[in-house]
């Protein structure tokens, strides 16, 4: 290929991911701006903390049990017609939820949204499509760092909409995803052509035989690919879960002062996605990369119990935004390239988002439980634990496929 093809074909793949950041942006803020409120939305209906965290677990439930179906109608009609319409179902959760009068309607609205948040593997389906080597998992680094700065922004919209009335911060997300919806419609070109042989492989492969395969199977390349993002998933929802609570206890952090935590969470994954991650991937691959992800994530986990001020608090909640930002990227690049062939790609995204949402629902209240019976440093160690292992485990993995 030429020089003046190599810059076409990368301007090709600059544009789609640049409309594609586009939409992840927009849909991800109409998301958080809807979940910074939905505490303070089901006490207001009598919720108790243990409702309140089944209506958070619902989405992660809907995703999980739909994430595998998006990724097969992705694979079997394309990309951009399954991102469209899980956006229309996404705006319809935030309507129901800002319309919602009774905690069964807030359940009724999160299942929805769950449904339409299923479509994940679909945006790493598409980036899939649209790059590959090396670059892929820079290019789903910034596509989730776009999601990181829509998640940081997204509360604070949501408390300010819900100030001005009681439905509209569901009003505002609804307009948010629908907005997104439109953007799709008209800049965001399809990414994957059919091409001659996939129906074949579509058909052959069975979603249902998959999950079986990566639970009894589970040192298989592609299978162990996706209990790694498992374990991160645990550690990220675990951490998650208490952070608060175990901040509050040791260094007097409240409600108002947690925000300026996440926002160092967050400022710093953006920085490690968008500056530090391609560099890497370029210079050690993208296996070495996550097996430092998983390192550095479990470490900063571990370290966290030790930190006797904020200044070592910092440094050791500084290697978690950096192995998540190293793992996460990977981690999905790696399951895309190992998929037995290139028209299940959406389907084996699905599988391992389904794996990673359970890893959502049950981290949280496994941490709760031993911050609550065993010790609040408990959880953090052994989570961490978890992720180091997983790195060990990721040795077993050959070299990068070309993909």
């Amino acid at each position: 290929m030429s020089g003046l093809e190599d810059r076409q074909v990368s301007r090709l793949i600059d544009h789609r991911l640049a409309a594609l950041m586009v939409v992840a942006f927009v849909s991800t803020l109409g998301e958080f701006l809807v979940v910074a409120l939905l505490p303070f939305y089901a006490e207001r209906y009598g919720a108790t903390p243990l409702e309140v965290g089944a209506l958070v677990s619902a989405f992660a439930l809907a995703s999980m049990a739909t994430a595998p179906l998006w990724g097969r109608l992705a694979d079997r009609r394309g990309r951009r017609p399954a991102l469209l319409l899980g956006l229309v179902v996404s705006a319809a959760g935030y309507l129901l939820f800002g319309l919602a009068q009774s905690l069964e309607l807030l359940l009724l609205a999160r299942l929805v949204h769950g449904v339409g948040g299923g479509t994940v593997p679909v945006v790493f389906a598409y980036i899939a499509d649209s790059v590959t080597g090396e670059r892929r998992a820079e290019g789903i680094g910034w596509v989730t760092a776009v999601t990181s700065s829509a998640a940081m922004i997204g509360p604070a919209v949501g408390g300010l909409a819900g100030q001005l009335h009681p439905a509209g911060a569901g009003a505002v997300a609804a307009a948010f995803s629908l907005a997104a919806a439109v953007f799709a419609r008209f800049w965001l070109p399809e990414s994957r052509p059919r091409r001659e042989g996939e129906q074949a492989e579509e058909t052959r492969y069975s979603i249902l035989a998959a999950v079986g395969r990566v639970a009894v199977q589970p040192l298989r390349p592609l299978n162990l690919l996706i209990w790694i993002y498992a374990a991160g998933q645990i550690g990220m929802a675990g951490m998650i879960a208490i952070i608060g609570l175990y901040l509050g206890r040791r260094f007097g952090v409240d409600e108002s002062s947690i925000g300026l935590f996440f926002f160092y969470l967050g400022g710093l994954s953006i920085a490690f996605r968008v500056f530090a991650l391609g560099p890497a991937v370029r210079r050690f691959g993208e296996v070495r990369v996550l097996r430092a992800g998983a390192v550095s994530f479990g470490v900063g986990l571990i370290a966290i119990p030790f930190a006797t001020g904020l200044w070592t608090l910092g440094a050791a909640i500084f290697l978690v935004p950096l192995g998540t930002s190293l793992l996460f990227p990977c981690t999905t690049s790696q399951v895309s390239k190992r998929a037995p062939g290139s028209g299940v790609v959406g389907q084996v995204l699905g599988v391992q988002q389904a794996y990673g949402n359970g890893s959502k629902i049950a981290a949280p209240l496994v941490a709760a439980y031993m911050f609550q019976a065993l010790s609040p440093e408990a959880p953090f160690v052994a989570i961490g634990a978890i992720l180091i292992v997983a790195a060990a485990m990721s040795a077993r993995l050959p070299a990068d496929p070309a993909g």
